[in-house]
């Protein structure tokens, strides 16, 4: 919109620039006063703490889940390889058994 606005009536701009350029330092110092007050209230604001606070217990229980992860993980790849073993070990004495109850 101010792109539009600006280019449309640029020549106008320039004239007016031209014969009075107090206009565009009383332009500037609203710009600026804006800005600043908008950096003043921003710090001022109580909502930034919290919004910060909120951020820091976001990312403690960001990382506790990356953790919970990994550990369930980890013990899913210790019950498989429990359960391999386990497997191995009832097939081994399920042949030693076959073996002692054909013997007889």
């Amino acid at each position: 919109m101010w792109i539009n606005i600006i280019s449309n009536n640029f020549k106008d701009l320039l004239d007016l620039l031209k014969t009075k350029p107090s206009i565009f330092g009383i332009v500037v110092l609203m710009f600026l006063a804006g800005f600043f007050i908008n950096k003043w209230v921003v710090s001022k604001d109580d909502c930034m703490e919290e919004l910060r606070e909120k951020d820091y217990e976001l990312i403690v229980v960001k990382d506790s889940m990356h953790n919970y992860k990994y550990q369930a993980i980890h013990y899913k790849n210790l019950l498989e390889l429990n359960k391999e073993k386990t497997d191995s070990l009832f097939k081994e004495s399920n042949k030693l058994l076959r073996s002692i109850l054909e013997s007889k």
